[in-house]
């Protein structure tokens, strides 16, 4: 049985859990950090992300009363009747993530779906492809799956760097983190070294370096317990320097940029360069971190019935998340002009989501891309720019 909502302003929820699952309400967006074995919890504390002015009283579950308590910017759920329950300690986010594809009608007609029925090459790393699939699902299209890059934890021999950093972190004003893989490295290697999550957070906190995440990226960054997070106006790179030069905080600043490492014949698509680049010209020192390594995701012989339904006309529309993801393509499907024919004999929709990805992957690709989700902070903005797309064809 899941606590009920409490809230002092329309746009602000939590929910915690106090069952032997640790069951949540489903669009609460969290993570578990741990679980207690052995003795029954009779008192099991929940980490609420955001501040309340006032204490409140959330209904738990039929033996008692959750009390959300003010601690500073951080308020200690407890259970005090929590006898006979095994509790999961969870950190819950202040903001509810809604459901994946929530903003379509479940029960509506194919009258309704902008893409029914076409068949979408999605070429993003499996950290990804799963939610843009879940978008593209909900919108009536039958995605398929190429997954042209691989994203892991960067070689062990490789570490060394990152693990200075991590003990170095006083010496950085800001931290940027320009992807969700960057912040799962920082914050996991930062807790190994520490020995466990609130050692983590500790560090982080006594380092006084603030932390910037590009649009719903600042989610998860508080999901593990990070405070503090800014974000700029346009969920980009750029937008981010324009946002330091705007509160006037890049001039002399000193930014630890956690960026991934290519390998394995992929190029760095020039989003990270520009990025560091465009830093120093404001004025700060950009020091750049490798945190996670991006390298090809597949090969021909893997992909052979996708580059058979590329090549015969069974795919309506290609989707980028990336500009590695269209170099990872480019090796699958035989070179750029095997792409380039295909999407003139069908007329294949290339899509891209955002302007930056849309420049690199037409420059891997030799061809201009032109459906673009210009609301890039979340995947829903790429199935309406590729609904407008298909409109426009017939």
């Amino acid at each position: 049985m899941a606590c009920n909502r409490a809230s002092q302003d329309s746009n602000i929820a939590a929910y915690g859990a106090c069952n032997s699952t640790g069951a949540m309400h489903p669009r609460a967006y969290h993570i578990a950090h741990g679980q207690r074995t052995g003795p029954l919890a009779k008192q099991q504390s929940v980490a609420l992300g955001f501040s309340l002015e006032s204490p409140a009283t959330l209904p738990c579950h039929n033996k008692g009363a959750a009390h959300v308590t003010a601690a500073k910017n951080t308020h200690q759920m407890h259970c005090p009747a929590a006898t006979g329950l095994q509790l999961r300690q969870v950190a819950v986010q202040a903001m509810v993530q809604p459901d994946i594809g929530s903003e379509r009608d479940p029960l509506a007609d194919e009258s309704q779906m902008p893409l029914i029925g076409k068949r979408i090459m999605i070429t993003a790393p499996r950290q990804y492809a799963h939610k843009l699939a879940a978008y593209l699902i909900m919108a009536g299209a039958r995605p398929v799956w190429v997954p042209s890059i691989s994203i892991t934890h960067i070689r062990h021999e490789d570490k060394s760097k990152l693990d200075e950093q991590m003990q170095s972190l006083s010496q950085y004003d800001h931290i940027a983190f320009t992807s969700r893989n960057g912040i799962h490295a920082v914050m996991q290697r930062l807790e190994e070294l520490q020995g466990s999550t609130q050692a983590a957070l500790q560090a982080l906190h006594d380092s006084q370096v603030q932390c910037w995440a590009l649009g719903a990226d600042a989610q998860l960054l508080r999901s593990y317990g990070v405070r503090s997070v800014q974000t700029p106006a346009e969920a980009s790179t750029q937008g981010l320097v324009r946002e330091l030069q705007k509160q006037g905080r890049a001039q002399g600043a000193r930014v630890l940029c956690p960026v991934p490492l290519v390998t394995d014949g992929l190029v760095e698509p020039p989003v990270v360069p520009k990025f560091l680049e465009a830093l120093q010209a404001a004025g700060a020192e950009a020091v750049r971190l490798d945190v996670y390594q991006t390298a090809p995701g597949s090969d021909q012989t893997a992909c052979a019935v996708e580059r058979q339904l590329l090549r015969n006309g069974g795919i309506h529309a290609i989707a980028f998340s990336s500009t590695a993801e269209a170099q990872g393509l480019k090796q699958i499907m035989d070179g750029a002009e095997a792409i380039r024919d295909a999407v003139h004999d069908h007329s294949i929709i290339l899509a891209a989501h955002g302007p930056y990805t849309a420049a690199g992957a037409g420059a891997v690709l030799g061809c201009r891309i032109q459906c673009i989700n210009q609301d890039f902070s979340s995947f829903a903005g790429l199935v309406t720019a590729l609904g407008h797309a298909f409109a426009s064809q017939k």
